[in-house]
């Protein structure tokens, strides 16, 4: 029975309480006179509760919050299901409903706003208008006393009577569209026992309980409290409650917990080994959580789970782990701690590192199941890394619903972005924190997932405790020289259509050509030949022992081709991008999403490859196999005298000019405009066979014969025909081999 006209988490009285029909008699003239029940076999009537109302038209007054921004900032709360930014814009307060309980004291549901967003508190009753501000805070229920800055003139305090027995009514004061209306009606009539026993019963809120006779017992604040009364019979200037001085010292305490144990850490990466200006264009990602490019630096939070472990809240994707040079971790007391590698989480985008030496006051982390925090009187402290520097802003919080996701966790359902909130208990104790989720499943490649979530401690422990068991051994830092291995199955691919998938009988498997790849091609010695998989045979999923759902196979998945399936779709848009993809390899790149998925599986991996033969289905285990080196992994050399890159030869290159393994050379991949290689017409996707007399056996090979002064005598081989290239004489100084 509850809606919503204005969803404003924290206020949301105001907004999900009952569909309220109000009463007119006391109350604003713009009201209407409505009541809860029609009475009838022991209910009270429509005239007793239309006097039951007028009877509380003293209890209730509005609330004013006015809001501002701070440092540029707009005002957020954790738990905000709505912009509280409208309202500044809008020029108006939001309203929200108080009950009164003395004249100078008024109970109103918790904004949770910190106290700089907050231009000012006005109680409203009547034409009186009186400035208030917090006094206290409900521990156990949202809600906040508020200190009037004089008495009220008129009101009437209820006054509680814990001890008087059910059937409950209640009387509801709150805003349904335009209009401030008051509903009296039955409630805690409904009973939910849940699994651990607890007795739980629906109600209204804010509102005021009261017997059959109409004496006040209590006050509720959510739509289910306790049944047997705890928490919300009696006057709530009698529930447990967090003093102004108090809160302001858990404030305190936690941001000290904050400041020791969520600590910088500096990750140092190495630039990318790919010649990433070669005039290969792929457009594709890696799949990564947090893909920030070709960086060297990243900033990340670590939590100091122990004295010498960190969780860094980093969610890196594999290639940019493979980088990763060097960890620092910055101490409570300024200074740099060395930390080394221990894991990358598997399902969740975080890092496991461990120090050199010992951290002193570690994180406490809360035992408690995070649902039983539910509507508790929390600490929020909000923190940006900019750079070097941090950003802190603590204040209190609560968390009220809850969702389960993967593997039945529990996370809070927050309004605001998770990032950056890390909630505390009023031990100090960490009770969530942000982490990005990392999806099981292949993600679209035009869409990203940035499932960031606040998540349990009682999640993480494990993970602390048995890091092996939940790592991703593929997402893992490796010398320069592996930084781009791929996995892979050893095939090309032509990608299905419908017409491709009806002929060879598969459309029943491949959604009508929608998924499924055709192989065209076997490499000799691959994990393919050896599977048995032959040219015309149509690979249709894997399936991996740790994915809950089979990964179709999509086609070649070049990200070339996909690229420009993408601009043919955009129409005009591939003329754009005309420049860009000109003079690309001309064969298919095996950076493809069936290699990037066998590696992101892992290698040394379990899986089963389901394909079809003559439209029958089949299967075959195999193990993940780390590829050879591929063009854009192999070793290359590059002379910055010469203008010119050049690199080893790999078996994609070999195949697409027909060379066998005894062949040798290298091949150009990179030509400067304007540079001495240029003016002697050395071309990209040229292969350099000798220098002089001497043969190249490879990109170092090339880096020693061109050392020294006197002219470069290169024989050179395209596709058709081989010719001789001169450079003229130079000191050739060269970058060095990669």
């Amino acid at each position: 029975m509850n809606t919503s006209s204005e969803r404003t988490r924290g206020l949301r009285p105001l907004a999900r309480g009952v569909t309220a029909l109000a009463i007119a008699a006391g109350l604003s003239a713009s009201s209407v006179v409505r009541a809860g029940d029609e009475g009838g076999a022991g209910k009270p009537g429509l005239a007793a509760n239309a006097a039951t109302a007028r009877s509380f038209a003293g209890a209730f007054v509005r609330v004013e919050v006015a809001l501002r921004y701070d440092g540029g900032d707009a005002p957020s709360a954790l738990a905000a299901q709505s912009d509280y930014g409208t309202f500044i814009q809008d020029e108006r307060p939001i309203d929200a409903a108080g009950i009164v309980l003395a004249p100078d004291r008024v109970l109103m549901m918790d904004p949770e706003l910190h106290p700089r967003f907050v231009a000012g508190l006005t109680v409203v009753f009547g034409a009186q208008r009186v400035a208030a501000v917090p006094l206290a805070w409900v521990a156990d229920h949202d809600g906040v006393i508020l200190a009037l800055a004089r008495p009220l003139d008129g009101v009437s305090p209820p006054s509680f009577d814990a001890t008087r027995p059910p059937p409950y009514r209640a009387v509801h004061y709150g805003r349904s569209a335009d209009v401030w209306t008051t509903t009296v009606g039955s409630v805690l009539d409904r009973l939910r026992i849940d699994e651990d026993g607890r007795e739980w019963a629906d109600a209204w809120w804010p509102a005021i309980v009261i017997d059959r006779s109409g004496v006040p017992v209590g006050v509720t604040l959510a739509d289910e409290v306790p049944a047997d009364g705890a928490g919300w019979k009696g006057s709530p200037t009698s529930w447990p409650l967090v003093a102004s001085a108090e809160r302001d010292a858990l404030v305190e305490g936690a941001a000290r917990a904050a400041a020791d144990g969520l600590l910088r850490v500096h990750l140092r990466l190495r630039s990318p080994k790919s010649d990433r200006s070669s005039p290969t264009f792929r457009f594709r990602s890696r799949g990564g959580d947090e893909e920030e490019g070709n960086d060297t630096e990243r900033n990340a939070v670590g939590l100091l789970v122990d004295a010498t472990k960190v969780v860094v809240l980093a969610g890196l994707d594999a290639a940019a782990t493979a980088r990763i040079e060097g960890i620092d971790v910055h101490a409570a007391d300024g200074t740099r701690v060395p930390a080394k590698f221990l894991a990358s989480y598997r399902h969740v985008g975080a890092l496991l590192v461990e120090t050199e030496r010992a951290l002193p006051r570690p994180l406490a982390l809360a035992a408690t199941p995070i649902r039983r925090h539910t509507r508790d009187f929390l600490l929020d402290v909000r923190l940006e890394l900019q750079g070097d520097k941090r950003r802190t802003h603590v204040t209190h919080a609560r968390l009220d619903d809850y969702r389960q996701g993967w593997r039945r966790q529990w996370s809070p359902s927050v309004g605001d972005s998770p990032d950056g909130h890390f909630v505390f208990d009023r031990t100090s104790a960490l009770v969530a924190f942000p982490v990005a989720r990392r999806a099981n499943e292949e993600r679209s490649r035009w869409r990203r997932n940035d499932g960031t979530i606040l998540m349990s401690p009682e999640y993480l422990v494990p993970m602390i405790a048995d890091p092996a068991a939940h790592a991703d051994a593929a997402n893992v830092p490796v010398v320069a020289e592996r930084e781009d291995r791929l996995a892979w199955l050893g095939v090309e691919t032509q990608r299905l259509d419908r017409e491709l998938a009806r002929v060879n009988g598969v459309s029943a498997v491949t959604q009508d050509g929608r998924s499924g790849a055709l192989v065209s091609y076997v490499y000799a010695g691959s994990p393919a030949q050896q599977a048995g998989l032959l040219p015309g045979h149509i690979l249709l999923r894997l399936h991996a022992p740790d994915r809950p759902a089979p990964i179709p196979v999509g086609g070649s998945g070049d990200s070339d081709s996909s690229f420009e399936d993408y601009l043919e779709a955009m129409g005009g848009a591939s003329e754009m991008f005309g420049s860009m993809m000109s003079g690309r390899p001309p064969w298919p790149s095996v950076d493809n999403e069936l290699n990037r998925t066998l590696t992101k599986i892992g290698a040394g991996k379990k899986i089963r490859l389901e394909y079809a033969v003559d439209g029958q289905t089949r299967e075959v285990e195999m193990t993940v196999t780390e590829g050879p080196p591929h063009f854009d992994a192999a070793p290359l050399f590059k002379s910055e005298p010469l203008g010119v890159t050049v690199r080893d030869l790999t078996y994609e290159v070999r195949r697409h000019f027909q060379l066998d393994e005894a062949f040798v050379g290298v091949i150009v991949s990179k030509v400067e405009r304007g540079g001495r290689a240029a003016v002697a017409d050395l071309r990209p996707m040229d292969i350099v066979l000798r220098i002089g007399d001497e043969p190249v056996a490879g990109a170092a090979a090339f880096g020693k014969a061109i050392a020294g002064d006197g002219e470069l005598r290169l024989t050179v081989k395209d596709k058709l025909k081989e010719r001789v290239v001169k450079i003229a004489a130079a000191t050739a100084e060269s970058s060095g081999a990669k």
